[in-house]
């Protein structure tokens, strides 16, 4: 994004013909809508009013957005010791106001400047607010805003660097404190759907929500912090995971009496409380016998299931359990969807999309935080693999069946922060490493398989595993050099295929 003068843009747009005008925005990578243009214009005819010299309109950025949560901001101008955020509104109520600038402050907060600035001009009033100390609205007089902008020279960033999606991105389980805290906030889209949740609750109409997405949509996110503010309201909500509880979950139960149980303990017996809902996280995963036991409670409780069909890591969730879920899902009528990615970065998702299907080849891009390593055998792998812990890297092995020999024992190395593909459902981290053996192939298909099956599916499992990383993916390779030269034309695009 390029940094701009806001004056060049107003005598730009009275000037030129509109065809160059908008050649001129591409140029500066800036996207405007007509009514935004016309507030843009308003606010520095206001200040141009006060103050003619260019040095002011001079380092903003246009229309930023954090990379994956797709947090935008109209103006921002960065300087040493501070950072001024503008926000440009035409009819918008003071209440609406102060939420947006709330929580521009804390994002803004992340990048430790001494002074933040959280302002928006009404257009329609011809009016500055801002939200003070206190976190109060209260209007500011231009010759304020002026000193602001004459106390410091703007400095060039690199946003993308200065802002780290992953401390925006909580997780109730890996960021349970900042989750207990509400140091968060929802997307507007997650927005939309609690609300059409908590409207259709409140009609005291029993019946079944779902809210299904591929990894990475916010879909765990939205639906505890659902629960909490259910639980906050004095109402009782029970959370079956459908899986093992992970040491996030255990601590939300323990420490902050969440009523939370895996799907194994969710029995007749268990539903004779009475609550107000029944959440299940993971749903995908739900097998017959306790279908039968939803089944039977349908009239008497709220539930809401949060699924995403392409996690099933079974041969049984996937013929049996899974069909008998995916049928009730689909039927439901208050079915809502999240489809936009804002936990894995672009990048490492574009990747995935490739890996697991040798045909699909669209999204072609540098892949910096990808990484493979080959290994003829695995003589040298687990030392490999240990060390890597020492950098914080998170090693997920491959469930292991629990009678007879597994297939996957030869592939699984346990470290102090290993963990198996069951055991990370729901989970993120930032650096995950994983093993690809000689099994793994692509099919004439061009999906990613594995040539032998137990009772869990190795390539289900490999993809739980790769959906769970937020930063760094690196991918160990043992003797397949199948699976290499795939990495190597994802990686290296300029490879001759």
């Amino acid at each position: 994004m390029n940094f701009t003068n806001l004056l060049s843009i107003l005598e730009s747009k009275n000037n030129l013909s509109d065809e160059l005008f908008k050649k001129y925005l591409e140029y500066l990578n800036v996207n405007l809508e007509d009514n935004e243009i016309e507030d843009l214009s308003k606010f520095i005819e206001k200040l141009f009013g006060e103050y003619q010299s260019p040095n002011i309109f001079d380092g903003y950025y246009i229309g930023y957005k954090i990379p994956q949560i797709s947090k935008e901001f109209d103006l921002l101008r960065i300087t040493k010791n501070s950072v001024i955020n503008i926000e440009l509104k035409s009819g918008a109520s003071e209440e609406n106001i102060k939420k947006q600038l709330t929580q521009n402050k804390y994002y803004l907060d992340s990048l430790g400047k001494d002074k933040i600035y959280n302002i928006t001009y009404q257009s329609n009033e011809d009016k500055l607010y801002i939200l003070n100390e206190k976190k109060e609205l209260s209007e500011l007089e231009v010759k304020d805003l002026l000193e602001v902008l004459l106390t410091d020279s703007p400095t060039k960033e690199n946003l993308d660097s200065l802002f780290d999606p992953s401390e925006f991105l909580v997780s109730p389980f890996n960021s349970t404190d900042k989750f207990i805290k509400g140091e968060y906030f929802l997307t507007d889209h997650q927005v939309k759907i609690k609300k059409s949740i908590l409207e259709i609750m409140a009609k005291n109409e029993f019946g079944p929500c779902a809210i299904s997405g591929k990894a990475g949509t916010g879909k765990t996110l939205l639906v505890y912090d659902i629960a909490k503010e259910i639980i906050s309201n004095h109402n009782k909500v029970l959370i079956v995971h459908c899986g093992k509880l992970n040491l996030g979950q255990v601590k939300l139960r323990d420490v902050h009496n969440f009523d939370l149980i895996s799907i194994s303990e969710f029995t007749e017996q268990r539903v004779k409380d009475s609550y107000s809902l029944i959440i299940f996280d993971e749903a995908q995963r739900i097998r017959s016998i306790q279908l039968t036991v939803i089944i039977n409670n349908k009239e008497k409780f709220n539930y809401l299931f949060s699924y995403d069909k392409t996690q099933t890591l079974s041969l049984i969730d996937g013929k049996h359990g899974n069909r008998s879920a995916a049928e009730l899902f689909e039927g439901i009528k208050n079915h809502f969807e999240l489809s936009e990615n804002i936990r894995t970065n672009k990048e490492i998702s574009s990747f995935i999309k490739r890996f697991v299907n040798k045909k699909e080849n669209k999204s072609q891009r540098a892949y910096k935080n990808v990484t493979i390593q080959y290994f003829e055998n695995m003589n040298c792998v687990g030392g490999y693999v240990k060390n890597l812990e020492d950098e914080r890297w998170v090693y997920i092995n491959y469930t292991e069946q629990l009678h007879g020999s597994s297939i996957y024992e030869t592939y699984n190395i346990h470290t102090n922060s290993s963990a198996n593909a069951h055991g990370v459902i729901g989970q993120e981290f930032d650096k995950v490493v994983v093993i690809v053996g000689e099994k793994f192939v692509y099919k004439e298909t061009g999906e990613l398989t594995h040539t032998t099956n137990g009772p869990y599916l190795p390539h289900k499992m490999l993809f739980q595993a790769i959906t769970r990383v937020r930063k760094e993916l690196k991918i160990i390779i043992v003797n397949n050099p199948e699976i290499l030269e795939r990495c190597i034309e994802i990686l290296n695009p300029l490879q001759k295929r």
